[in-house]
């Protein structure tokens, strides 16, 4: 009986965040009643005199069992992000393991609405390899995937999500990492295949989480853009009907405003087989930076490639558009070119080869761009 009560009052601790030890831990002199008295600071708010008494028991009670909760408490009424940060770490090396685990998903938190996403990789990654940080795996992997997706390491983040939907039967964690794994789609493939079939899995097997809204607004958004106005009618009205308090139906119902006058014809917004069967396996079109040659005359660029892969394609293209651009993507049968510049004439494009090859190593090669009215014609590769 007695041992049921101690599980039910630890577990009331936990769950408010008061991290009192386990009974019967006896510490050094006087240690306790200075507990007693931050705790009840904590309970009361009083921020600035709990963070000088926390300071003045770390000094005088090195050794107390309750000098981990301490710093806890010390960290959810820190002056700055960066001292709740510090301090959650510290607690986290003297408490025990599940409570360690909620101090560095603490940490985790304010490190990336900080942006700090080289350190929240750095702390995710490590609470997944102590004691304590299994039992909040999928969480800490989804920081892990946010921290990369930020830094545009979009293989690992996705790879990160796919570990995610093979070993979590959450349904929140499942739902956001089928999010990100969207997101990372649009990144790297555009609007394709494996885009629109990652939302529809999300619109249809987690109709009641908390993303559904914002699945239902990228997806009706993505119809938007492509020109498939039925459906993206169909998906803001279905924010609205089924989300009406969320944010997402407040662009929606900028999005419908927008739809007014144009004629469509009224489809349903979740893709169908036959849909993503029409799809392109990669769609790259959302990569065209600055068009094709202009009515007046052909233009000349320097083609980089073939290269084998989209997202070695995509990997040159970024590298070069910021100096050598506008960049266009071409699918040359399965194997891709990267076009960079736009020049009037020879000359201009034999410097840009030569620049490149000068200064970033790509031995390039000038073609010739010719647009009529219907097609436009790429001479030379």
């Amino acid at each position: 009986m007695a041992r049921a009560c101690s599980k039910q009052l630890a577990a009331l601790a936990l769950a408010c965040a008061v991290l009192v030890p386990a009974a019967g831990v006896r510490g050094d002199s006087g240690d306790g009643a200075h507990y007693a008295k931050i705790r009840n600071l904590a309970e009361r708010g009083s921020s600035a005199e709990l963070r000088k008494e926390a300071s003045a028991f770390r000094k005088n009670h090195p050794s107390s069992p309750h000098w981990g909760d301490v710093r806890f408490f010390e960290a959810e009424h820190a002056a700055s992000a960066g001292d709740a940060v510090t301090a959650y770490r510290a607690a986290a090396e003297k408490l025990p393991g599940p409570k360690a685990a909620l101090a560095r998903s603490r940490a985790c938190e304010i490190l990336y609405l900080s942006s700090r996403w080289d350190e929240l990789y750095t702390e995710a990654r490590g609470a997944l390899k102590r004691r304590g940080g299994e039992s909040r795996a999928a969480e800490f992997m989804l920081y892990q995937a946010r921290a990369c997706i930020f830094t545009e390491k979009y293989e690992t983040a996705a790879r990160l999500c796919g570990e995610i939907t093979k070993t979590s039967h959450d349904y929140g964690d499942l739902s956001s990492a089928l999010l990100l794994l969207s997101h990372i789609e649009r990144k790297t493939t555009g609007y394709s295949r494996s885009y629109f079939a990652t939302l529809r899995d999300l619109v249809t097997g987690f109709p009641n989480s908390d993303i559904a809204p914002t699945a239902l607004y990228l997806l009706g958004r993505s119809y938007h853009e492509r020109g498939d106005f039925g459906r993206a009618h169909s998906a803001y009205v279905e924010i609205s009907r089924k989300h009406p308090r969320s944010p997402e139906a407040v662009y929606a119902a900028g999005k419908l405003k927008e739809l007014e006058g144009r004629s469509y014809t009224p489809a349903d917004h979740v893709p169908t087989d036959e849909m993503l069967k029409s799809l392109e396996t990669i769609d790259l079109r959302h990569d065209n930076v600055g068009g094709d040659a202009g009515a007046s005359g052909p233009v000349y660029s320097v083609s980089l490639g073939p290269l084998e892969s989209a997202r070695e394609a995509q990997r040159v293209a970024k590298l070069v558009k910021d100096d050598f651009g506008p960049v266009r993507i071409v699918n040359l049968g399965g194997r891709y070119a990267v076009y960079a510049g736009r020049h009037a004439d020879t000359r201009g494009a034999m410097t840009m080869k030569i620049r490149l090859a000068e200064e970033m190593g790509f031995n390039g090669r000038i073609v010739r761009i010719v647009k009529d009215d219907e097609r436009t014609y790429i001479y030379g590769d």
